[in-house]
């Protein structure tokens, strides 16, 4: 890949992760940080080059229904800190999967109140945002708390 970066300088070179990777039922989402070295050696070879990262979210629980799937929590984290990460942008396999087993977001808030956003579900936590729409929801803890997809990443509103 460093030769593909410095002697044919695509626009955008797509790191796909290890499927040993992928079959590791307890992945974190932030197992792409082991790839950082990579990105450092493709960057020095051609800093103009954007990158791209692919990750797997779904398909090792769709072949097993016993493993646990990866849900919209674990692949929105993996997408937000691969932006965070310097990607250009990035990229999942088997995201069709998610589809199918009904763990994909989308249109699923009928409320879309601009709220404060905080990092836990605690009115003491750091607020995110102030004043932010909902772009998804993802799961619920308690009667007043949801947590969300918005467009600065994951975070928690309370509703009253």
């Amino acid at each position: 890949m460093i030769r593909i970066a410095k002697e044919v300088k695509p626009d955008v070179l797509v790191l796909q992760t290890a499927a040993q990777d992928w079959l590791d039922q307890s992945l974190q989402y932030d197992y792409i940080k082991a790839y950082d070295k990579y990105v450092k050696a493709l960057k020095e070879a051609n800093p103009a080059v954007a990158l791209s990262v692919q990750a797997d979210i779904v398909s090792l629980g769709y072949s097993n229904q016993a493993v646990e799937k990866r849900g919209p929590e674990w692949w929105l984290n993996f997408f937000d800190l691969s932006l965070q990460s310097g990607y250009y942008t990035n990229t999942a396999y088997e995201y069709a999967f998610s589809k199918k087993d009904g763990i994909w977001l989308e249109k699923n808030l009928d409320d879309t109140t601009p709220r404060k956003l905080y990092t836990e579900p605690t009115l003491n936590s750091t607020i995110l945002a102030d004043h932010i729409r909902p772009i998804a929801f993802v799961r619920e803890q308690g009667a007043h708390w949801k947590l969300v997809y918005t467009e600065v990443g994951l975070g928690w509103f309370y509703m009253d």
